[in-house]
């Protein structure tokens, strides 16, 4: 069964539940483009005196019910996880005031490859990095109760509020900085030790030596943004000399210092597969391959295989 045809049985199926247990809600269907151009279907589920509600994707239950899963079990879950919604954290009234002034201190910032991301970089405000293939997308991040909601800044809500596209970039990056800094670690140290913030070499006068390193950010969330900052790869650069950066996923890369004589192509294999067997598609980053020195920057790796039969055909197949 195609996934269009998934999608209306679970949304017939859903209002016949809504229906039976009572509930004044209303169902109905979803399509959003996503991050490295992912098109995710879904319900959203809305009380009828309610402007808004979530929107559940379908993605994760798909391949249960071709597994066999009942579809009455698994909307059952669906309208579990609305009712749960509507208990969690979420913005007050005023935090849909989505002036410039209400909204520019909680500007962050994340990075997407602009070659997997053709379609969603068409719906949202984004900064590409020249010769880099990867772009700045800046969003919102509100903390509450604990926990956070996000919302990227699209080109039409910034133009229905007047943002200025450059002042959301400047600020997005700074913020990021500022919030959530660059940490650099000694890979071996970073499978056991990832959240301890003693561990981060960025700043630090001992010498680093040549083994591999991970650069993320403080709270390894979206910290990939760490390998575009330019102080940040000079550092590394003074204490190891050139060196390749291999970006891992949008939450990290993998530093690996030029002395230790590895091989590009070996490197971007890695990396390719990699991205197939362990990294999901939601935290694809990109297939490329870097090198940094002081003298030239960051340059990307001249390829070996055209990313249209990477990169785009990896989206493709694991694109529910």
């Amino acid at each position: 069964m195609r996934m269009e045809e998934f999608a209306q049985l679970v949304l017939n199926e859903t209002t016949r539940l809504l229906a039976e247990k009572g509930m004044d809600c209303t169902a109905t269907l979803t399509s959003v483009v996503k991050a490295n151009d992912l098109v995710k279907s879904g319900v959203c589920i809305r009380r009828k005196d309610s402007g808004m509600g979530p929107n559940l994707y379908l993605d994760k239950i798909y391949p249960r019910f071709e597994a066999g899963e009942p579809i009455a079990d698994l909307v059952e879950e669906l309208i579990d996880v609305f009712l749960q919604s509507e208990h969690d954290a979420q913005p007050d009234a005023e935090d849909f005031d989505l002036s410039f002034d209400k909204i520019k201190d909680s500007l962050r910032v994340r990075v997407v490859d602009t070659q997997a991301n053709r379609k969603y970089l068409q719906t949202v405000v984004h900064l590409e990095v020249p010769g880099t293939g990867l772009a700045y997308v800046p969003e919102m991040r509100m903390d509450k109760d604990g926990g956070f909601w996000s919302a990227v800044i699209t080109k039409a809500m910034a133009d229905a509020n007047g943002y200025d596209h450059n002042d959301v970039m400047i600020l997005a990056v700074n913020n990021t900085v500022k919030c959530d800094p660059p940490k650099l670690m000694y890979l071996n140290s970073a499978i056991f030790n990832y959240e301890d913030k003693d561990s981060n070499l960025l700043g630090k006068d001992e010498p680093i030596n040549s083994e591999p390193l991970v650069l993320t950010s403080e709270s390894t969330e979206f910290g990939a943004y760490a390998m575009l900052q330019k102080p940040v790869l000079d550092f590394i650069a003074e204490k190891v000399g050139p060196f390749h950066v291999l970006p891992s996923s949008r939450h990290e890369a993998i530093i690996i210092p030029c002395s230790m004589d590895s091989d590009e192509n070996n490197l971007r294999m890695m990396v390719r597969e990699a991205n197939r067997s362990v990294v999901s598609p939601d935290d694809f980053l990109s297939d490329d391959i870097y090198v940094y020195s002081e003298a030239e920057g960051l340059r990307r790796c001249p390829e070996k295989i055209l990313k249209e039969k990477t990169q785009h055909a990896f989206v493709a197949e694991r694109n529910y």
